[in-house]
């Protein structure tokens, strides 16, 4: 979208690329908040941009990627999966547990202050979550799926 360039390097968890961006070995990463807050309000990191839709409740100051870049917008979601043949009174069941357990006051503020919103809904709705997120994870993601990492990205900058 932007023509910028970066290689791509695949680290086992967020835990060794942070170390790599502490240690000053990389210029960037990007993962979920819960890791990064500590180290931004502790001015050991200098978070760029979130790149979901809207600003996070728990670094407001902090732009969105889609204020420089219109359109952009990844967020990470956490979902429960069961088998395929999983009894559809299981999965009402299990899903009205957690979207109660979603909704309580102290879940959604720990959440927030991790900058994580609880969002909970029907198993349609995460369908409609997968429908759109799936494509965009493919329009986003630029480098070979052979050499991509569910977990964490850690970038090289390149020059021109």
């Amino acid at each position: 979208m932007t023509g910028a360039k970066m290689t791509h390097v695949p680290y086992k968890g967020v835990g060794p690329a942070l170390n790599e961006l502490l240690g000053g070995h990389v210029q960037l990463l990007i993962a979920g908040m819960p890791a990064l807050i500590p180290y931004v309000k502790a001015n050991r990191l200098r978070a760029i941009a979130v790149t979901t839709a809207n600003r996070s409740s728990a670094l407001p100051e902090i732009a969105t990627v889609a204020e420089t870049v219109p359109g952009y917008e990844v967020a990470s979601w956490a979902a429960v999966l069961g088998p395929r043949a999983l009894p559809a009174d299981i999965i009402t069941r299990w899903n009205r547990e957690i979207d109660s357990f979603l909704q309580k006051s102290n879940v959604k503020e720990r959440m927030a202050s991790d900058g994580l919103d609880a969002v909970g809904g029907s198993p349609g709705h995460f369908r409609d979550v997968l429908t759109r997120d799936i494509p965009n994870g493919r329009k986003w993601s630029r480098w070979p799926t052979s050499n991509r990492r569910a977990d964490s990205a850690k970038f090289r900058l390149q020059s021109g």
